[in-house]
């Protein structure tokens, strides 16, 4: 079973004349595990942010193509909706799951007894 199908995936940041995507066409199986690895610039980023709805929902620019996540086009999904099925680990991943737990020590909340 495909748990991420990706057709014909362009993408053009606002106010560039480059894509960052350029027809990206990529089928994931359930039960593979894939790194997505590239030269600075080559638009692993932006693919992530693709997969994870942060573009076009958030940050802007043109898109073309299609993904699918479990056989469902996530193109008029919000965000949530597809963080349900879709996570990200950054390459600094030491940050990402630290940083509530350095959050909480830095700002911990009030006893209210």
């Amino acid at each position: 079973m495909k748990s991420i199908t990706i057709r014909d995936l362009s993408f053009y940041y606002r106010n560039s004349n480059d894509k960052a995507l350029d027809s990206v066409n990529l089928d994931v199986y359930s039960g593979e595990f894939i790194a997505i690895m590239g030269r600075s610039g080559a638009g692993k980023s932006t693919l992530c942010r693709c997969l994870n709805g942060i573009i076009p929902n958030f940050q802007k620019g043109d898109m073309v193509g299609d993904i699918q996540i479990f056989g469902e086009s996530i193109k008029e999904k919000k965000i949530f909706e597809i963080s349900q099925n879709v996570g990200l680990v950054f390459q600094d991943f030491e940050s990402q799951l630290f940083l509530y737990y350095f959050l909480l020590l830095s700002n911990p909340l009030e006893d209210s007894h």
